[in-house]
């Protein structure tokens, strides 16, 4: 198996030549990365830095200030191994960032450092993460601190501790040595949640560091990476020939336990909140129908209500909520979005799926409910090498195959496709946004085939509606403008006959 530690987290959309001289921030970015086969190495076209990793404090309120923004420009500047950032004269931040370095020193080990300096005369302090290791990383793991007892990381969540100058996190697979080269004190944060073995969130590593003005701020930390034999036995090759493996993984129990149950803390809305919007719907005076349905339907003397489910996270209650529209006698569409954990698991070039769900995509199939594709493809193109007209047409016949017919496509906002300035419906031509990115020094195409070829006969965001309600984000909108539930309702009320509306609901924020 192939690792791959993303090393560098901060907000750099930086230059497109990757032996360039200093540039300003353009459109696509460089990460530094480790994996097993190829140790560190640049990565070119990832948008992998997140504006949070570094930023200043200030007091009082402890208002955050970002070091650079998309809005303010950054000179970014590329080598063989090393990227380095400095706060360009025009940036109004009241911290100038003389350098922030990151370098590749050997194969195993790469060191990030900061200098730069207050010039307003704030009460602030630094705030910095270099690094962070992703919970399923963590199983079996171990930190080992100087002159301290080693700690576990297991299935209790680690209290907040400051970290030694040299400490190490070791795995069944891999061993992590952070050397600190200067005088800050790091904390390591457990940002895990339940079940803390195998479930979501991240061990954070991080510092809070006063700055005054005009004093210097310097900054090394190193991260080495050692790769540990594995006693594991080998498994047999996957068959090459499509893009799944002809074998099953996890069973309900435990795709529940690892990536369903961690999300229930997300839930905004109640069941009843639910109930209470398929009862207004269920009136007389709505047509409610699955986006199939409701594409070329036509009520003039109804509110006529293509409704449809993104099941982002958490399929078992989409589950509940087949259960509550049956109640009321009402039908809508289910998208699966074939990125997410429930649903499988991605090698390159790759897919493994989760057969064990398949009994639960068929039982709201059998139930009268549409079963449509939540299109992630960009990602999963750019990720894992996986080519999208083929693996679409063998998504569509995995689904005949268990009983399943696919008509329509419902694009996923995913955070990894928006960074870069893209959207997942672009992958269809009628989008009209075709073209052409480079990803680890190969071109991928987007936007060349259309619905059509694809084997849709309809796409969610082509059909043609006077309003738009979603749940997105855990709060109603309609038609782009923020609502709360009740006031939802309202605007539902006073629609008018011949009015068409999509409402478009996310399984997780519900059931709280």
């Amino acid at each position: 198996m192939k690792y791959l530690l993303t090393i560098l987290l901060f907000g750099l959309l930086a230059c497109s030549n990757l032996h360039a001289k200093e540039q300003s921030v353009s459109s696509q970015g460089f990460t530094i990365s480790w994996s097993k086969q190829d140790s560190f190495k640049i990565r070119k076209g990832e948008l992998v830095i997140s504006q949070n990793s570094l930023f200043l404090v200030v007091k009082p309120g402890w208002k955050k200030q970002w070091f650079w923004h998309k809005k303010f420009p950054v000179i970014v500047t590329t080598g063989d191994n090393f990227i380095e950032v400095k706060t360009d004269k025009a940036n109004p931040t009241a911290f100038k960032m003389a350098s922030y370095k990151v370098e590749i020193i050997n194969k195993t080990t790469v060191r990030i450092s900061v200098k730069g300096k207050l010039t307003e005369d704030v009460k602030a302090f630094v705030q910095h993460v270099p690094f962070n290791f992703p919970a399923t990383l963590l199983d079996n793991a171990t930190i080992e601190l100087n002159n301290r007892p080693t700690v576990t990381v297991g299935e209790k969540k680690l209290n907040n501790f400051t970290a030694t100058p040299n400490f190490s996190i070791k795995t069944p697979n891999l061993e992590f040595q952070v050397k600190i080269k200067t005088s800050q004190k790091f904390a390591i944060n457990d940002r895990r949640v339940k079940p803390f073995q195998g479930g979501l969130g991240l061990l954070m590593i991080n510092t809070n560091t006063p700055v005054t003005l005009n004093s210097d701020y310097n900054e090394s930390i190193e991260l080495v990476i050692n790769s540990v034999k594995s006693t594991r036995p080998t498994t047999r090759k996957a068959d090459t020939k499509n893009y799944i493996y002809p074998d099953s993984t996890l069973a309900i129990a435990q795709i529940k336990k690892n990536y369903t149950t961690p999300r229930n803390r997300m839930a905004k809305f109640s069941w009843q909140d639910y109930e209470n919007l398929l009862k207004e719907l269920a009136k007389d005076r709505y047509m409610v129908l699955p986006i199939r349905d409701y594409v070329n339907a036509k009520a003039p003397d109804k509110v006529l209500v293509g409704m449809r489910h993104d099941i982002d996270f958490h399929p078992f209650k989409a589950e509940k909520m087949a259960e509550l529209e049956q109640k009321y006698k009402l039908r809508s569409t289910f998208y699966i979005l074939h990125s997410a954990n429930y649903y499988g698991r991605y090698y390159p070039k790759k897919i493994r799926r989760n057969t064990a769900m398949n009994d639960l995509y068929k039982k709201l199939n059998d139930q009268g409910f549409e079963i449509g594709i939540h299109n992630d493809t960009i990602s999963l193109m750019l990720k894992y090498d996986i080519e999208p007209l083929k693996f679409i047409h063998e998504e569509i016949a995995y689904y005949n195959k268990i009983g399943i017919q696919v008509n329509g496509v419902a694009s996923h906002g995913a955070a990894y496709v928006l960074q870069m300035g893209l959207n997942n419906t672009y992958m269809f031509s009628e989008f009209g946004k075709g073209k052409t990115i480079e990803r680890n020094g190969k071109k991928y195409q987007y936007g060349q085939y259309s619905l059509k070829e694809f084997g849709f006969d309809y796409s969610a965001y082509r059909t043609n509606n006077n309003r738009y309600f979603s749940d997105v984000g855990g709060k109603w909108r309609a038609n782009g403008k923020k609502m709360t539930m009740s006031e939802v309702l309202k605007v539902l009320k006073k629609l008018k006959p011949g009015t068409r509306v999509q409402i478009l609901t996310h399984p997780v924020w519900w059931g709280k």
